[in-house]
């Protein structure tokens, strides 16, 4: 038990609550209550916050690419993962006709290598399609000729 620890009984006629001041050295279960019944720590609900602090206006990465956009940068990643993903796609769409035109010991390890290629590409590409899409409702909001960086 550490200090500055509460327990409260369980026993819901007793309800004891006690407060550790000193810590004890011993490592074992919850106490025990003057009435016999065990005490437990009392639930504590979980306070939520952001770790860094973010505009209303955008998010973390539109605020990033807000501001790439207007200062004639590009988003060249996005194109290049929907580049890779567009291949990948690909791959697994091969992998997964020559499994299934042979019929060696190996169809089934090449079946599943496609299948995780194909889900994969598919998958990458909904995020980023996903990411567009929300990027060109944020354009759509924004007056033109306004820096995003602005208060």
């Amino acid at each position: 038990m550490k200090s500055r620890q509460r327990y409260v009984c369980i026993n819901p006629l007793c309800r004891s609550e006690i407060e550790v001041i000193r810590a004890s050295l011993e490592t074992s279960a919850n106490p025990n209550c003057s009435c016999g019944a065990e005490m437990k720590k009392p639930y504590n609900t979980p306070v939520f916050r952001r770790i860094h602090y973010q505009p209303p206006e955008f998010g973390f990465v539109e605020k990033k690419k807000a501001w790439g956009v207007a200062h004639g940068g590009s988003t060249m990643p996005e194109n290049f993962g929907l580049s890779a993903a567009a291949i990948v796609i690909l791959a697994g769409a091969a992998l997964l006709y020559d499994a299934a035109s042979t019929s060696d010991a190996n169809a089934p390890l090449l079946l599943l290598g496609a299948a995780v290629a194909l889900a994969a590409g598919l998958i990458t590409t909904i995020l980023l399609l996903n990411s567009k899409l929300h990027w060109w409702r944020i354009q759509r909001q924004r007056p033109r000729g306004v820096d995003p960086n602005e208060p």
